[in-house]
């Protein structure tokens, strides 16, 4: 059975917590287990659970025992050792000795000769490398601790690595100073047998909706996790605002009965009946840039067709500066359609351009970043007419945009 507690403050979580982990389990003996974000979490929450666990009446005597706190990663990495009979004790692909197969794969491409910007970095084949020379371990660390960052966010990233696709993951191509990444993974890949995390998530993901693997966890699992909201607008006391708006009686149930229609909708590729969901459910403070991303993180991202995206203040600014057409218009029954017309409009162009959406959608994030406010933009578009020096042209603006603390007092450049 899955409880979920919410609260403005984690101090309010506390109580609940305490409470559940004073009824004794069916083995006494076995831990209960609480995933906390990080050490900083699990020890301010053992000593609150200290307070109360065991205390006595009206007293804070209490002892916080026998309980193990882990990160979501362990629990998941855990989870994976059960099935796929690789634990953390013998995985090639954990700590020191994936840093020491890095570090074989760096020097196999060495001796093969492959130059490229690592063999630069490392000074390979220079005539006064000098201390570069001496950054191989350094940089095979850095380099593990990337590619196991990227196995926990990026799985699908990394398993089309392995079949030979240097994509991100969503069939984009990676940027040309990206490339050698992807034969670097390969090339250590091929070192082991023992499958790497992504592949095992792969796998122990198809086994368990095959119904050909088990899963035996804890009889109490605890996720002791703090979220913020989106949407707050840069303004981080608008955050408190945004939570109380979900969490009073009407605006917990109208988000509750937004939520699942708007991400079965979402998935299935149907934009404007996920729109809808939110709009027909409306809560105060919560608005398209919310709604978007919601929408966003719960689509197919597989699918060819046109999907949701993401739209908040810095996209729209973009596009009205772009195309000249406002997608918010502030009519709330005309929202849906405006965002329909959002995510066609990008799609269409991500075909014309042989792009993903997803990359339109986040360059026109930094552009409105760029453009956020009209003064930055008029000041690099009057320097450019002052300087005579550059040709007046879009391009020319959004670059001097970026070099506006390089002018003068006098609206030179410097």
């Amino acid at each position: 059975m899955l409880t979920i507690h919410r609260a403005e403050r984690a101090d309010t979580l506390i109580e609940p917590l305490a409470a559940l982990l004073s009824r004794a389990p069916a083995d006494t003996f076995a831990p209960d287990v609480i995933a906390v974000p990080s050490r900083g979490v699990e020890r301010w929450l053992a000593q609150q659970l200290s307070l109360s666990l065991g205390a006595s009446t009206g007293g804070n005597d209490g002892v916080s025992a026998n309980i193990l706190f882990l990160s979501p990663g362990r629990v998941v990495n855990e989870v994976l050792a059960t099935i796929c009979g690789t634990g953390p004790d013998d995985d090639p692909w954990v700590g020191s000795r994936f840093v020491w197969a890095v570090l074989h794969a760096i020097d196999d491409a060495t001796a093969a000769g492959e130059g490229g910007p690592l063999a630069h970095h490392l000074g390979i084949g220079a005539e006064n490398a000098g201390h570069r020379l001496n950054r191989r371990y350094a940089t095979a660390a850095n380099l593990a601790n990337l590619f196991s960052s990227y196995a926990d966010n990026r799985p699908d990233m990394i398993n089309a690595w392995l079949a030979g696709s240097d994509t991100d993951g969503v069939d984009t191509e990676l940027d040309d100073d990206m490339c050698w990444q992807p034969e670097r993974w390969r090339r250590i890949r091929s070192r082991t047998d023992v499958p790497s995390p992504a592949e095992r998530l792969r796998n122990v993901c198809q086994a368990l909706e095959e119904g050909k693997a088990a899963v035996r966890l804890p009889e109490r699992l605890e996720l002791f996790w703090h979220v913020l909201a989106w949407g707050f607008v840069g303004n981080f006391r608008n955050v408190a605002r945004i939570v109380r708006a979900a969490a009073v009686e009407g605006g917990n149930a109208r988000l509750l009965a937004a939520l699942r229609p708007a991400a079965e909708a979402s998935f299935r590729g149907d934009i404007e009946a996920g729109y809808r969901a939110f709009v027909d459910h409306r809560i105060s403070q919560f608005k398209y840039a919310f709604f978007s991303k919601f929408l966003y993180f719960t689509s197919d991202l597989s699918k060819p067709g046109p999907r949701c995206l993401i739209l908040d203040d810095r996209v729209a600014t973009a596009l009205r500066a772009v195309t000249g057409k406002s997608y918010i218009p502030d009519s709330a029954a005309h929202k849906p359609g405006a965002y329909v017309d959002y995510c066609r409009d990008v799609h269409r162009w991500s075909l014309k351009y042989e792009c993903a959406p997803d990359q339109i959608e986040w360059r026109l994030y930094r552009f409105g970043q760029l453009i956020g406010t009209r003064e930055r933009w008029l000041r690099a578009e009057v320097s450019l007419y002052r300087d005579r020096t550059t040709p007046i042209s879009f391009d020319a603006v959004v670059a001097r945009v970026g070099n506006l603390d390089q002018l003068g007092p006098d609206g030179y450049m410097n």
